[in-house]
């Protein structure tokens, strides 16, 4: 028989009749994104990188679930002046930031926003984002209406993931 217990980066594991063996985590990990759902559309995997200030991006996946096309109608973030949603064009052999002119999401069908891609832009933000800290974006859909989700703020990658557009 195994038990194992995990609780804050600690776990432990008792094998019947065998001393108990406890694994402690060397550093804890960043909080698992959530994922938010209103009827057959969800928002899963949100991340928003640390940034100094001035501007940022979100990063997640919008999952339509249902039968029918879903569409943004608006988005704003707690933290900026505005928000925008852009994709990445190839222009000449470079590549260029431009607005996304409809958000649509299809049935059945998912639309990601990553690094490099499609992506959502904070523009004008209050503070520099460090962390740790949480970001309550609101992203309105046509059919589904206003989904609420909460970002943990993740630490920025080496050479950073929106390094360069601005």
């Amino acid at each position: 028989m195994r038990i194992s217990l995990v609780a804050a980066g600690v776990s432990m594991a008792v094998l019947a009749g065998a001393a108990p063996v406890l694994h402690v985590a060397a550093a804890a990990s960043p909080p698992a994104a959530a994922s938010v759902n209103i009827g057959a559309l969800s928002i899963e995997g949100a991340t928003i990188p640390e940034t100094p200030g001035g501007m940022g991006a979100a990063y997640f996946t919008i999952v339509n679930g249902g039968r029918e096309s879903d569409w943004v109608t608006a988005a704003s973030a707690d933290v900026a002046q505005s928000v925008e949603f852009h994709t990445m064009v190839d222009e000449g052999g470079t590549m260029q930031m431009r607005p996304m002119q409809d958000v649509v999401i299809p049935p059945g069908a998912a639309l990601t926003f990553a690094p490099g891609g499609n992506h959502l832009m904070l523009i004008g933000l209050a503070k520099p984002l460090r962390a740790g800290d949480t970001v309550t974006l609101k992203i309105t859909f046509d059919r589904h209406g206003e989904m609420t989700v909460p970002i943990v703020v993740t630490p920025r990658a080496a050479g950073g993931e929106h390094s360069g557009h601005h």
